[in-house]
This record gives structure tokens, sequence and C-alpha cells, in this order.
């Protein structure tokens, strides 16, 4: 018996979702989900072409078939305001398959894509082929940036041993993934949203 992973869009997953118990049946046991965010305007912003509402059914439907999910989200960018970051915690308590560890996130620009394009007359842009990270606009997100990012590292370091032992479960020993496993995972991930939800009322108050 093969058991496999792949990748794939919402907006594929929800448009192919009659097929999902046969994917399944052949062996898929995993998928990482390009969501990139639960905010209408950051989806926007990068150019995805799908909403919020699609990117949370696609993790249903996935959820529904006994796939096992991992969303891949980019919680900070650079034009973005504290309101966004609240869209985003809220999609990051209300869905499954989120690394809370990595809610420091930060959006990347790399030279070629049509981000770039869009910024490359910035003083602060290099010839360098390194991705780029704009300073933020808002100096409110600013700081919550900073802080999140220096004393978040372990929550992502605890979510990837989770992660890890996910993989063991699927691929090397063939069993489903322990509900023991997905409480701690939860429970952690919940832990972590409240003190980031707290960094920010800190921050904006």
């Amino acid at each position: 018996r093969i058991y496999y992973a792949t990748n794939f869009r919402a907006n594929d997953v929800v448009r192919c979702k009659h097929i999902l118990p046969l994917l399944k049946e052949s062996g898929l046991s995993y998928v990482f989900l390009g969501t990139e965010s639960g905010c209408a305007t950051q989806l926007e912003f990068y150019n995805k072409q799908i909403s919020v509402d699609i990117n949370r059914e696609a993790v249903e439907l996935l959820d529904a078939c006994g796939i096992g999910v991992t969303q891949g989200l980019i919680l900070f960018d650079y034009r973005m305001t504290v309101s966004d970051l609240y869209d985003n915690l809220q999609y990051v308590r209300s869905t499954e398959g989120i690394n809370a560890g990595k809610l420091y996130s930060k959006l990347l620009i790399y030279h070629g894509t049509a981000l770039y394009n869009t910024i490359k007359g910035h003083s602060d842009i290099s010839d360098e082929c390194a991705p780029i990270e704009m300073e933020f606009e808002d100096s409110t997100v600013a700081k919550i940036y900073s802080i999140v990012s220096k004393s978040l590292s372990w929550g992502a370091e605890l979510y990837n041993l989770i992660e890890d032992l996910f993989w063991d479960c699927a691929f090397k020993y063939h069993i489903d993934f322990p509900q023991e496993l997905k409480d701690l995972n939860n429970h952690i991930n919940y832990r972590l949203i409240d003190y980031m939800e707290n960094v920010i009322s800190f921050v904006t108050t």
C-alpha cells in the first residue's frame, strides 16, 4: 500500500471535492494547503483569487475525509493594519491545520514576481537576489511583530515536533494521527493565539 502527501490550492480542493474520497482511498494522507491568509484584504493584495470562505471550506472538506491538513499562512505584510491582524487571528482560532507557533510569519517578496515589480523603485530595494522584507507602514503593527517574532520561536519548535509525530504516524507506521496529539496541538495553538491577542491589546492601549 502507498501513502503519500501533496500540496493543493484551496479552490482546487473545493472544485474537486467529489474525488477527495477516492484520493483518500488511494493513499492520500496529508495536504499542505496554501491558504496564505484569513483576511480578505490580504488575499486581495496577494492576488490569490480566492476568498476566506473558500479557504475555510477546503479545510473542512479535507478534514471530513480524514485527510490531514496544514495551512501555509502569511499573517504579516508590510501594508497591513491592526484590523487585518485581528481578522487573521479570528480565522486561525476557528479553523484546523494552523501552526500557531508561526504566527509571526511575514511576507517575503521575491525578485521577478508581480509584487516585486510594484515596489522595485523603492529606496530600500537593492539589486541583490535575496528576498525582500519591507518595513511596516503601520508603526503599531511593527511593534506587535517585533514582540511576537522574538517570543514565539519556542512555539514553532514545539509545533514542528508534533507535526513530525504526525508524519511518523501517517507514513512510517500507517496509523491515524492520535487524538491525544491533536488535542495537545489545539491546546498549544489556542494558548499562543491568546498570547498574541494579549500582545495586541497591550500595544494598542
